[in-house]
């Protein structure tokens, strides 16, 4: 797990901007890709919470609403009978949250947003230094 931490705070310090989201690859099917994508999310707004970030903290109105986008997100499903058009709107919905997260990450700097209730749980956007 550590590994997987500092690869994500490395990658969200890249001047670059090349944050990948850790989902399935494009080989698999597009069922499980959305799946996934909703557990993404599911996990991000646990681990938002494990440090006292919600939609009613001080937050700048454009983190406050990927939060919702977020939440909305993980209601997502899709059939197993789907197209070429659904594969866009999958890339899509990836892309938002990729630059979501690089954003909301971006914002909690510029605020000083102080969070967490406990300290043992160090925040990967409180990294940029």
């Amino acid at each position: 797990m550590e590994g997987v931490y500092q690869e994500t705070r490395k990658q969200l310090n890249n001047p670059e901007m090349n944050f990948t989201l850790l989902l399935p690859a494009d080989e698999v099917s597009l069922e499980k890709r959305v799946g996934a994508v909703a557990d993404w999310c599911d996990g991000f707004l646990y681990g938002l919470a494990l440090v006292g970030i919600n939609v009613e903290t001080n937050l700048p109105r454009t983190s406050a609403e990927f939060i919702i986008d977020i939440t909305e997100i993980t209601k997502a499903w899709i059939g197993k009978d789907y197209d070429e058009q659904d594969e866009v709107a999958y890339a899509e919905i990836v892309e938002y949250l990729r630059m979501g997260v690089l954003l909301f990450a971006e914002e909690l700097q510029c605020q000083n947003v102080i969070v967490g209730r406990n300290e043992q749980y160090a925040l990967v956007f409180n990294t940029y230094s």
